[in-house]
């Protein structure tokens, strides 16, 4: 939420609104269910700056050493307002476990949400508040519901929720829960079935202390798995993309001399690089290869 310079109100219903209000129903879930029938003890948390480059939820993860020894499974809800959109829930963190993997455990999945339409998506390992609990070795899922036209613009307001598919979503998040924990058991050690602890990465260190702040304008394909590319699933209006001509479906292989495969890579590319910076941008068109200048802005002036 915030307001640009304009007056103009930044709502975040769906980001990340949505995703608050379904830890809460969980969290008012659990809390009212007798200790003896829950999966497992519980902890609901709320981050702040991810997009500043995961501040809350990095700062959690490498300051509670004896919380997250205990901890078996992560379930990240971000941007959960739009199953009509698109009518798919898109799962992120599959390879944080090998259990996460097996077919046996999406068939039971799905055998016990009929009526919804998810899909596995390699996307958000980097990128959301899962991510430093993956680093540090703990199993976690992303749901979210896909991105939009409104996405980071004042019309991401409450009226296009979907409400009802808000609900599904809130049952979906418990019968994945209980089925984790029936697979893994609530007592299983991290080491059993899951990724080993990898070191975090060193690059975040070099981060500026301002995070993110270039504004480049694009919108990612999040279910997009082809380390090809950076896809665009869309471009924000009157943004950098706009101007030099990026456009949806378009895949950004390059900025300057550094290489794009995904969109870890293009987050990564761009952080080196301040507002009022221009870059070359080397993209992909219907197989033709083109190179465009882009200037970046400041998120603060949007």
């Amino acid at each position: 939420m915030g307001i640009n310079e304009s007056g103009e109100v930044y709502w975040g219903a769906d980001d990340n609104a949505s995703g608050t209000a379904g830890v809460l129903e969980l969290a008012n879930y659990y809390s009212h269910m007798p200790a003896e029938d829950r999966p497992g003890n519980f902890y609901f948390m709320l981050f702040d700056a991810e997009e500043s480059g995961l501040l809350g939820s990095r700062y959690f993860t490498n300051n509670n050493p004896e919380i997250m020894e205990e901890l078996d499974f992560m379930l990240n809800l971000d941007m959960v307002g739009r199953y009509s959109d698109n009518e798919k829930i898109l799962m992120g963190g599959i390879n944080s476990s090998e259990i996460f993997e097996t077919d046996e455990f999406w068939s039971a999945l799905v055998d016990l949400n009929q009526n919804l339409n998810f899909e596995k998506s390699t996307f958000g390992d980097g990128r959301s508040d899962h991510a430093p609990f993956i680093d540090k070795g703990v199993p976690a899922m992303f749901i979210f519901t896909g991105i939009h036209d409104d996405y980071h613009t004042p019309a991401d307001t409450p009226d296009k929720v979907d409400y009802a598919g808000l609900e599904e979503i809130g049952k979906f998040s418990i019968s994945l829960i209980d089925l984790i924990a029936r697979t893994m058991g609530t007592d299983t050690s991290q080491e059993e079935g899951v990724m080993p602890y990898v070191e975090e990465e060193k690059e975040e260190e070099n981060m500026p202390e301002s995070g993110w702040r270039s504004w480049f304008g694009s919108i990612p394909d999040y279910a997009d798995s082809d380390d090809s590319g950076y896809l665009i699933s869309g471009i924000t209006k009157e943004s950098p993309a706009e101007k030099a001509g990026l456009q949806a479906k378009d895949r950004i292989i390059k900025i300057n001399s550094t290489e794009i495969k995904n969109l870890e890579d293009f987050m990564y590319a761009l952080n080196k690089y301040k507002p009022g910076e221009t870059i070359k941008v080397k993209f992909i068109r219907e197989n033709e290869e083109y190179e465009v200048d882009l200037t970046l802005e400041n998120r603060q002036d949007r």
